[in-house]
């Protein structure tokens, strides 16, 4: 069963979609909050993955989303078998256009396929009759997913649902399923394939190989979910939303570096070729103006409230200001009581 996002702030219910949405076809608007190299890795996930060098050279130097005959032989020889991994996005500020609803991505996460409580495998052979090229084209969602607790309540087509009358929850707890890849349940490290990075330095290159292969391509024991990307609590996405309807657009969880620099992921960090290895990081922040240089952080009574918690949030603060950054400190009860107020507070820092 899914766990509603708790302690909405009244205001936001009037926002229009936010309730409810109507029986109109659903685009997402990758562009607006995800980085471009992020959003290439994350449409890079499909067919059979991870993708092994060996396995090109066996198998010939291209890749299909729907895999050759030489491949699945393959697979079956070394007695691999497959997982059915969905790339789950759920979106918020919904906007009429062209009668097509289109949202903004906050979160996106990854959840395998399961039957009766239990993560579904499928032999190689089961491919030859099912045509991974076909899932794009199905409008799938998970209907009540919490991206916070990783719950849901119903998975189907996201038409069915809305014509049927099925969708009971706010719009932005309905998991939009953006591709779907099947991942192997054994592989070599050392010889999976990175998308290109041409002129990337070498640490980066590993730290990210070390990171892709944790987050995409790690074997799932259970049917939990596992989050790759956006906001981290419940009012991360009240700010947000509320920032969306004045017209404020942040970078979502970036990095702050002791030498200025900023990176909203570590996608970021490949495609600028930052000697990551040589800076410290400060800290994250939960939404970063990088022209103004203002960082944002939601802090919650549970997590800020200790001395200890206190000391570090102003060490923080210190730090960043030693830097030209701004920081601007945001109480959770003071976002669920009038998230408007709080984004006035950042529009006057801006």
């Amino acid at each position: 069963m899914s766990e509603l996002i708790k302690d909405r702030p009244e205001v936001l219910e009037k926002l229009p979609f936010y309730n409810e949405l109507p029986q109109l076809p659903v685009g997402i608007d990758i562009a607006s909050t995800v980085h471009d190299f992020l959003k290439f890795d994350i449409d890079d996930l499909d067919g059979l993955q991870p993708i092994e060098e060996k396995y090109l050279a066996e198998a010939g130097r291209v890749f299909g989303v729907h895999p050759s005959e030489e491949l699945i032989s393959i697979y079956e020889r070394n007695k691999i078998d497959f997982q059915l991994i969905n790339v789950i996005v759920n979106l918020y500020g919904f906007e009429e256009k062209d009668n097509t609803l289109i949202g903004k991505p906050y979160s996106i996460s990854l959840k395998p396929t399961e039957k009766r409580g239990k993560v579904t495998k499928h032999k190689p052979a089961y491919f030859r009759n099912f045509n991974m090229e076909n899932l794009r084209s199905q409008d799938l969602s998970y209907i009540g997913f919490n991206p916070f607790t990783q719950s849901y309540v119903m998975f189907g087509h996201y038409s069915t649902f809305i014509s049927q009358g099925c969708f009971k929850t706010h719009s932005d707890m309905v998991g939009f399923v953006l591709n779907t890849y099947a991942l192997a349940t054994k592989w070599d490290f050392n010889e999976i394939c990175l998308p290109g990075m041409p002129g990337c330095n070498q640490h980066l290159r590993t730290k990210f190989k070390k990171y892709r292969t944790r987050r995409y391509f790690k074997k799932f024991d259970s049917i939990r979910p596992r989050k790759v990307w956006g906001c981290d609590s419940p009012i991360e996405l009240f700010l947000l939303q509320a920032m969306d309807v004045k017209g404020l657009f942040p970078e979502i969880q970036t990095a702050l570096f002791e030498d200025g620099s900023s990176h909203p992921t570590l996608h970021q960090m490949i495609t600028a070729n930052s000697k990551e290895c040589e800076i410290r990081q400060i800290t994250d922040a939960d939404f970063y103006f990088p022209e103004k240089k203002l960082a944002v952080f939601c802090d919650s009574n549970a997590h800020h409230r200790s001395k200890k918690a206190k000391d570090k949030d102003t060490r923080i603060d210190g730090e960043l200001k030693d830097l030209g950054i701004d920081s601007l400190r945001i109480m959770g009860t003071d976002i669920v009581n009038d998230p408007y107020r709080c984004v006035d507070s950042i529009l006057e820092k801006l």
